[in-house]
């Protein structure tokens, strides 16, 4: 068989995992959906989740697995480890930073997941950690998990392999206490990090390969915003689906859960910037016959999976600078601090940097090293609509451009065309959103702003 075919047969098995999945538990829609699937040819990784929601599959993995054999279980298997993945960014990010060792804290999440799962009926691969084969009780937090590793470690003075490596070794097949569904299969007599036993992600803490990761989110991964609109809109639709059908046909665990979703969290505004901007600019090579995943393929959209495309321009970036007087000295001395450190990361040489208030005062093609000695140009009202005028005469034209202001002031109801808006927003009194489109960056953990003020 060719590899075409290969892969070809490998996105009709991940596209039946996921159509079951959403006929069986519709309300997790919205982070499954959320995932980007990648396809990866290396056969030391099975299925895991970046931090920006990049769903990455080893091709031989879902190819080739002997739990997969069998066509009247396949997609439920694959569907259980979908729905364990998207029960990872469902239960918080902020939970996993708060624990010093990783690596165990995927391994304590996962416990946690897969016995909810199992006891929910859903199928899951016989190498799958679950409570009972460490001696654990079921239906623990990830926390308490967490310490009754570390505990048992300290214990029996093993590294987490070894007592992985020891629990996984025999024992129970993974049959939930109370009776419900389980594994497939008896349990592997080597254990070794996969998806459900400490290997599902930068999103889960468990990273196979950390650069792969990082180039993942840089291409295709969704910034920290974007990720928690999904996990808010999912415990939206979980909330929905109780009001409508009532507790009996949901899981209970999901109860804590939506008393989270209006949790602010904390977000890494700098890190959401800096992604936004490597999926546009970083290193793009011009050429007719590079390719890349930051420009995916047409084909993408249809099949569902992320391939690179033919590359056959570097992208053109500009910044605009509002100096109006609610931008006083010290904004717009951040603003130039934070252009400069970003872009210094990017391969992005020549920049255009406009300064404009209600009017456009200058369009300058400056070298990024040279930011910093920018002198500000301005000083009256806001209005967002001559500079983004004004940028579809520059020559070369930008293709994405980051608007640092506080947002204060009308823009178009509509985006323009030709060009990506980033709205990147820096702190003061009068700080809001400038309209409904484009991109929103907070220069701030608090992601509160007012409401857009908008007219033609």
């Amino acid at each position: 068989m060719s590899k075409k075919n290969d892969e070809s047969e490998a996105l009709n098995r991940l596209a039946n995992a996921r159509s079951y999945l959403l006929n069986r538990a519709p309300y997790i829609a919205s982070t499954l959906l959320n995932l980007s699937p990648v396809p990866v040819w290396r056969p030391e990784i099975t299925m895991g989740v970046t931090r920006g929601l990049v769903l990455y599959i080893g091709m031989p993995w879902i190819l080739i697995e002997p739990e997969f054999k069998d066509e009247n279980t396949r997609d439920e298997i694959i569907g259980g480890c979908l729905y364990h993945e998207c029960e990872h960014p469902l239960r918080g990010f902020e939970r996993l930073e708060a624990l010093p060792n990783k690596d165990m804290g995927n391994i304590a999440g996962d416990l946690g997941i897969n016995c909810v799962l199992i006891r929910e009926g859903y199928l899951l691969p016989s190498w799958v950690v679950v409570p009972e084969k460490f001696k654990f009780e079921p239906f623990l937090t990830m926390e308490a998990y967490y310490s009754l590793l570390q505990e048992k470690m300290d214990q029996n003075q093993k590294t987490l392999q070894q007592l992985c490596q020891q629990s996984m070794g025999g024992g129970s097949s993974g049959q939930d206490p109370a009776g419900g569904g389980g594994s497939t299969g008896a349990p592997p007599q080597v254990w070794q990090p996969k998806v459900g036993s400490g290997a599902c992600g930068g999103v889960a803490g468990g990273v196979v390969d950390p650069s792969l990761e990082a180039e993942l989110d840089a291409e295709y991964g969704k910034s920290d915003i974007e990720v928690e609109a999904a996990r808010h809109q999912t415990l939206d639709a979980i909330k929905s689906h109780i009001a409508q059908h009532g507790c009996g046909n949901m899981p209970g665990h999901y109860e804590e859960l939506i008393q989270t979703r209006y949790k602010k969290p904390a977000v890494n505004w700098r890190r959401v910037l800096q992604t936004l901007l490597n999926r546009a600019a970083g290193n793009i090579m011009a050429g007719g016959a590079d390719y890349s995943m930051k420009r995916p393929s047409m084909s993408s959209g249809m099949t569902g999976i992320v391939s690179p495309g033919l590359v056959d321009m570097e992208i053109e970036l500009a910044v605009v600078r509002d100096t109006s007087l609610s931008m006083g000295t010290e904004e717009l001395q951040q603003v130039n601090n934070e252009i400069f450190h970003v872009l210094k990361k990017t391969d992005v040489e020549d920049i255009w940097v406009i300064d404009a208030d209600t009017q456009v005062h200058s369009a300058r093609r400056v070298k990024t090293k040279d930011i910093p000695r920018l002198t500000a140009k301005g000083r009256g009202g806001t209005d967002f609509h001559a500079a983004l005028k004004h940028i579809r005469k520059l020559r070369p034209r930008p293709q994405i451009v980051v608007y640092m202001t506080d947002g204060d002031g009308p823009a178009p109801k509509t985006p323009p065309r030709g060009f990506a808006v980033i709205w990147c927003i820096v702190k003061t009194d009068y700080a809001r959103r400038p309209a409904t489109w484009g991109t929103l960056v907070v220069c701030d953990k608090n992601q509160e702003l007012k409401k857009p003020r908008m007219r033609d």
